[in-house]
Parts: structure tokens; C-alpha cells; sequence
């Protein structure tokens, strides 16, 4: 089964996702059905942008603004790094895709993420000791979204397989779980399964 949309934040701030997550990212893209006939990936490049302070004290003693504009300019410089480097390996590997750059408040990915992933197939967001937003961007999506989410991870190569090994479902017990999956509810208390 090809997903129609999926979607790929590809955070920036404080520091940008690694090339290794982003060449994961496609290759679970491509195991999704993202190839030349099927659906489509959508990279949503973040470039946050500081807002200046209003404290004119602060900004007389330390020259805040002028930090602020220059981490700024820093903040485009990367995102548009960041959005060359993806368009260039989902290129190489022949995806479906489309690269967009969203202007965000810092520490606004997750609104964003949680707000674009409602209008997605699924969502996949990388995991891993690099980043420091994408664990609690992952969880803002997953909560808030009603979205599958896939997390992979950020710096271990995936093996070339067409398939998944495993598969984990997390299942929180409730009646609109139950109702989702259309499978009756097997347990009372959160549990995690493991498909092999």
C-alpha cells in the first residue's frame, strides 16, 4: 500500500537534523511507496526566527536585538542548507517529493507539525541525540495530530530491506482506540505490542 501523503518535518533549531536521518527518511519514504508512481512527500523545512525583546534596557546593556537579528540570519542560512541538502538525497533516490520552507516563533515546530500532520496520511519524525525538539515535537504531533506517527531513527543506517522487521503499536486502551482499529479492546491499562 503506497501512502498518498506523508509528511517530513525537518527541524533546524538549535541545531539541524543530520544528513544521516534525512537519508533514513528517504529510504522509509521509498519503502512507504513514495516512488515515481506513488504518493508524495512533503518536507516541511523549519526557520525559526527570534523575536526581538522589548526591554530596552536589556537590549541598551547587552545589545540583545543585534544578537537576535544575527541568530536570525543564522536560522535562514541553516534552513536553506537543510532544504538543498534533502532536495538533493530525495533526488537521489527518485522520491515523490515537495520541499517547503515554514517560518516559526521559536520553539513553535510542534504547533506547526501538529497543525500540517492533520491533513496527512502519516507523519515521520526522526529520534536521536543530535536534536532536542524532535522528541517533544513528536509527542505534540502524536497527541494532537489523530495522525499515525513514525519515528525512526537518527543516525543508524537502515538496512536495504523492502520490508519492516517490527513494528510497534502503542494502544492507550481507550474506546476511540478500540473503535479506530476496529478491533476489540484486549487490555484495561496502556501497553506497547510488538508485531514481528
Amino acid at each position: 500500500m503506497a501512502y498518498k501523503d506523508i509528511l517530513l518535518p525537518l527541524f533546524t533549531y538549535p541545531t539541524p537534523i543530520p544528513e544521516s536521518a534525512m537519508r533514513n527518511a528517504a529510504a522509509i519514504a521509498m519503502r512507504l511507496g513514495c516512488g515515481s508512481d506513488g504518493g508524495e512527500l512533503a518536507a516541511m523545512v523549519f526557520r525559526v526566527q527570534i523575536q526581538p525583546t522589548r526591554n530596552r534596557l536589556a537590549n541598551f546593556l547587552a545589545q540583545t536585538d543585534d544578537l537576535i537579528r544575527e541568530e536570525n540570519r543564522r536560522c535562514v542560512a541553516v534552513a536553506e542548507k537543510t532544504a538543498a541538502a534533502w532536495s538533493e538525497i530525495a533526488a537521489g533516490c527518485g522520491l515523490r517529493n515537495r520541499t517547503f520552507i515554514r517560518d516559526v516563533d521559536m520553539f513553535g515546530e510542534a504547533e506547526a507539525l501538529s497543525s500540517a500532520a492533520r491533513t496527512s496520511d502519516i507523519c515521520m519524525v526522526s529520534i536521536g541525540p543530535e536534536q532536542e525538539i524532535d522528541k517533544a515535537a513528536a509527542e505534540s504531533m502524536l497527541f494532537s495530530s489523530g495522525r499515525p506517527l513514525l519515528i525512526f531513527p537518527e543516525a543508524n543506517p537502515l538496512r536495504d530491506s523492502g520490508t519492516f522487521e517490527r513494528i510497534v503499536v502503542a494502544w492507550d486502551a481507550s474506546r476511540a482506540a478500540a473503535r479506530a482499529s476496529g478491533t476489540p479492546c484486549p487490555c484495561s491499562s496502556a501497553q506497547a505490542t510488538s508485531v514481528f
